[in-house]
């Protein structure tokens, strides 16, 4: 028979997480790819506006630039005032009518961004006009520049006539058409920079700069392109955009003349801008379908993974709290019939747990209780044997006055072993019985014993297991009976406080012969034999101590430095051993 292959297990629950994180995923990339089509079609939208402008640009560029080219060619060969100017011939009353006649016609043909020159080497004919586009305070910055025009000329720097050529003049440029005839020269500049700002393109120029420059020399265009990053090698071409990681969007003509360009450029942050409103649009939609999917997938989730949730979170309840905690932290209600039949059926398991931990609680306890009690009643039977030796000793001499007093502390001190051992008592009380428990000594023994107590009598009422100091006294006199000094046991019991907390300090000491190396590396070991035949009474205390206090206390064993053995306890004095003490009765009862 074949073995079946070991099938992978999955988790409802974590394919439920995986089916909504591809949805998710599929929801992201899809709005992703809307958002990247909407800034896709912003950008295009750019650079058919960019197109736009440059095209009007250009147009009425274009346009003012014929006109003046016209313009120049109707003087030159068809005006007779011009020829008779430039030639000298001319009656002297005859010049200032030609010169007339040349001003009304520069007047009509000046651009409005521009200027038209008419002058000779001499400076005896001077007519000029600037556009519209510049203002009367200018009026001496346009005189300055007609003079360093003219000395342009005059000084032979260029015999380029009859054709557009680029000229700087004090960081702003020009576009200068000028034709000679003879000695008198006529000359057109267009301001490019005014040009720039005052054409009707430039009416929606808020949110791009149109620059000129050139390959073949530096103009202040040039200078802004290298103010914002970008080289002129990147400009290369007729049309360019560079990518948004520039940013800028840049566009380039050329104008034709003189290897003249003409760009616009556009920061991205103007796409961002018109791209604003779908993005936010279709950020808003992906948020909205975000919250209806987690909508969709919590109620849909609650449905399918409830109840393993339910038996999940019920059981890491019961592991996490104690049996006497009830379940009410976790919410039995629910709208589902289904589902509340489930939640009724967790309940009923959880109850039946909850019983079955306090039913297993009261059985540890009841053991704990009978360890408590049988390590309390194992004491060495010869003491009790003595005892009754003693008192027949007593009956024999007649000292039946002693008698009395020995049958007095010896049943007190019964009673005191044989009441509830469950219960902590009193230091009060403890102090008592190891009082019967002395004067039983006095009366059995001949040689006395000094006991001698240093008490702080507000810890009184605090309560400790029973037999706590007696064990140790007996064990002082059972150790050191073939002492010759006076055997003297001193109790010293007072408080202090350790890391915030109250603690109850005992010190039992004698002067006997102390402990052995042996016994005090047996009996100072975190585990001693409690069934052994020695130190048993010793054994027996440390064991009730544990299962009362658990690890909250603290027992030492040494020998003084003059002899003598000492033991040395901390317990805690808090609350905590008053409940301790009422759960144990609770049970015991």
């Amino acid at each position: 028979m074949e073995l079946k292959k070991a099938r992978r297990k999955y988790s409802f629950n974590h394919m439920l997480c995986i089916y909504f994180g591809l949805l998710m995923l599929i929801t992201v990339c899809s709005l992703i790819a809307v958002g990247a089509y909407s800034v896709f079609n912003s950008r295009q939208q750019m650079r058919v506006m960019n197109d736009t402008v440059l095209n009007i640009y250009l147009s009425e560029l274009q346009m003012e630039l014929e006109n003046l080219t016209s313009f120049h060619q109707d003087i030159y060969a068809d005006n007779y005032s011009f020829e008779s100017l430039a030639k000298g011939r001319y009656r002297q009353g005859r010049k200032p009518e030609y010169e007339y006649e040349l001003r009304s016609l520069v007047n009509h043909a000046v651009p409005y961004y521009g200027a038209i020159f008419i002058f000779d080497r001499d400076g005896k004919i001077s007519v000029s006009r600037f556009g519209a586009g510049y203002d009367p305070a200018d009026t001496i910055a346009c005189n300055e520049l007609k003079e360093r025009i003219r000395e342009y000329w005059r000084s032979g720097s260029s015999d380029d006539f009859f054709q557009w050529q680029v000229y700087v003049d004090r960081e702003r440029t020009f576009l200068m058409y000028t034709c000679r005839l003879d000695r008198l020269y006529l000359c057109s500049i267009i301001d490019l920079d005014r040009f720039v700002t005052q054409s009707r393109a430039a009416e929606d120029n808020g949110q791009f700069d149109v620059l000129f420059y050139s390959g073949k020399e530096v103009l202040p265009g040039n200078r802004r392109l290298e103010e914002l990053g970008i080289a002129e090698e990147q400009l290369a071409g007729e049309k360019h955009f560079l990518s948004f990681l520039d940013g800028y969007l840049i566009q380039t003509r050329d104008v034709g003349k003189d290897s003249l360009n003409i760009c616009c450029i556009m920061p991205t942050e103007y796409l961002w801008r018109s791209a604003s409103f779908p993005l936010l649009t279709i950020l808003t939609s992906g948020i909205v379908v975000f919250i209806l999917i987690l909508i969709i997938f919590h109620s849909f989730r609650k449905v399918m993974v409830y109840p393993l949730d339910r038996i999940a979170s019920v059981s890491e309840f019961l592991e996490q709290h104690s049996a006497d905690q009830h379940l009410s932290g976790l919410d039995p209600e629910n709208r589902i019939l289904e589902l509340q039949k489930i939640n009724d059926a967790l309940y009923r398991l959880a109850g039946q747990k909850i019983r079955l931990e306090r039913e297993n609680l009261t059985r540890q306890q009841e053991k704990q209780q009978a360890q408590l009690q049988y390590l309390q009643l194992q004491t060495e039977p010869h003491f009790f044997v003595n005892c009754l030796k003693s008192l027949y000793n007593m009956m024999e001499n007649e000292e039946y006055g002693r008698m009395q007093r020995m049958i007095l502390a010896f049943s007190n001190h019964l009673r005191y072993i044989f009441h509830n051992t469950l219960a902590l008592v009193t230091l009060k009380a403890e102090l008592e019985e190891v009082n019967h428990y002395y004067n039983i000594v006095l009366l059995d023994r001949s040689r006395p014993i000094i006991l001698t107590q240093k008490i702080d009598e507000t810890l009184l009422e605090e309560r400790i297991p029973p037999l706590l100091i007696q064990t140790f006294l007996e064990n002082s006199v059972k150790y050191n009976g073939r002492n010759e000094e006076i055997l003297r046991f001193l109790i010293q019991i007072d408080a202090v406080t350790w890391e915030g907390r109250r603690y109850m300090r005992i010190r039992l000491s004698d002067n006997g012969v102390g402990y052995s190396q042996e016994v005090l590396e047996k009996i100072n070991a975190p585990e001693m034999e409690i069934y052994g035949k020695q130190h048993v009474g010793i054994a027996n205390l440390k064991k009730r101590l544990q299962l009362i206090y658990k690890t909250d206390f603290q027992i030492a064993f040494y020998n003084e430095a003059k002899g003598g053995a000492c033991t040395f306890l901390c317990l805690p004095l808090e609350k905590r051993e008053t409940l301790d003490e009422e759960r144990y009765e609770s049970v015991a009862d």
